[in-house]
């Protein structure tokens, strides 16, 4: 299986919205700040999703996936605003769930990546190349759909009377 690469993509006023300028309210804020975005790492392998093998993670498990053990009463705080707040969901099963990676991330796969050099490398970066080493596809070939297919259905018809 081919390796893929995430990222995440936080908007410039991620700071500035209404639910982290809410979250540095309080006298932990900044390490629930800290423990939203590394939920967010956390979760971008698998769809937003906190889960092992789709089986739901306790606040324990949580706060060892996250590097911070000693925090789990904080972790469990963050979690329940974070909750109320909309930021995250708990579903019928028990899983925790970003709800919005999906504006978040990013991902491309090592042939994107190796593509991507090889046109920043050779000064091609706005000029994207219509031939690949792996998929060539003969750019001065058009074909007309309509004019085919037309040719075909005639074809056919002539055949039939």
């Amino acid at each position: 299986m081919e390796k893929k690469y995430y990222w995440i993509k936080l908007p410039v006023n991620f700071f500035d919205t209404d639910e982290i300028k809410y979250l540095s309210t309080f006298e932990n804020g900044y390490l629930m700040i800290y423990i939203y975005q590394n939920l967010i790492m956390k979760s971008v392998k698998n769809n937003g999703n906190l889960s092992i093998n789709n089986k739901p993670m306790d606040i324990k498990t949580i706060s060892i996936l996250l590097g911070i053990p000693d925090k789990q009463y904080e972790i469990e705080q963050c979690i329940n605003i974070l909750i109320d707040l909309g930021l995250v969901k708990k579903n019928n099963k028990g899983i925790y769930n970003m709800i919005k990676i999906a504006e978040m991330i990013g991902s491309e796969t090592i042939w994107a990546q190796y593509k991507r050099n090889e046109r920043k490398k050779n000064n091609n970066v706005d000029n994207v190349k219509t031939m690949s080493k792996k998929n060539p596809i003969d750019k001065d070939k058009k074909i007309d759909v309509d004019e085919e297919l037309d040719k075909k259905l005639d074809e056919i018809y002539n055949n039939i009377r």
